[in-house]
């Protein structure tokens, strides 16, 4: 056998495994070996709730409208309020900027397959429900926000085969509001606290 053909062979072979591997572990099948190894490939791929809401909030302090509201896409037939809240609470925002500044206090994690509620473990969750203060670029004043993060659709988590999960940015709004995208119970509201 030429040493040329040996080369292709190898070569070949090796990118052979790396498509079965990648592909394990789209399909979540790398899971059975490796438990929650889609939490690395999702970190890796930047796929993540947190990526969603930085996605956002960069295009709201760029005071870039349209980038903002793309990051916040919403389903066919979403319900006319929050259409309303989205161009709202982005314009709310928006005038804020630049400047704005944001952290992230807390995160609860919901299952959103089956019956909805909060579960103990992020890598199973298919909703992280972002508990945020944002701080505008020319005030002091704390603004307590929620910004409900979740999967394209329900996410069965290891039932399904834990597959990589496709984050996107499902409802914002004041933590004295109720959510409209995944209504579902929340703690009690923080606005009014802080300095």
């Amino acid at each position: 056998m030429g040493r040329r053909l040996r080369l292709v062979l190898i070569l070949g072979t090796g990118a052979v495994l790396v498509l079965l591997v990648a592909g394990a572990a789209y399909a979540g099948v790398l899971d059975l070996v490796f438990p929650e190894s889609h939490v690395l490939i999702e970190r890796l791929m930047g796929e993540t709730s947190e990526r969603r809401l930085a996605s956002y909030l960069g295009a709201v302090n760029r005071q870039d409208r349209p980038a903002a509201l793309a990051a916040w896409p919403l389903r066919d037939g979403a319900a006319l309020e929050l259409q309303e809240r989205r161009e709202s609470v982005t314009d709310e925002l928006l005038a804020m900027a630049p400047g704005l500044r944001y952290q992230i206090h807390g995160v609860e994690w919901w299952r959103n397959c089956c019956e909805p509620g909060p579960i103990s473990s992020p890598e199973h969750a298919g909703v992280a429900r972002l508990h945020v203060t944002v701080v505008g670029g020319d005030d002091s004043r704390l603004h307590f926000y929620t910004f409900d993060v979740g999967t394209a659709g329900p996410y069965w988590g290891a039932a399904g085969g834990n597959p990589i999960r496709r984050w996107r940015l499902l409802d914002v709004y004041r933590d004295s509001d109720q959510p409209l995208a995944f209504p579902w119970p929340r703690p009690q509201s923080r606005e009014g606290t802080g300095p």
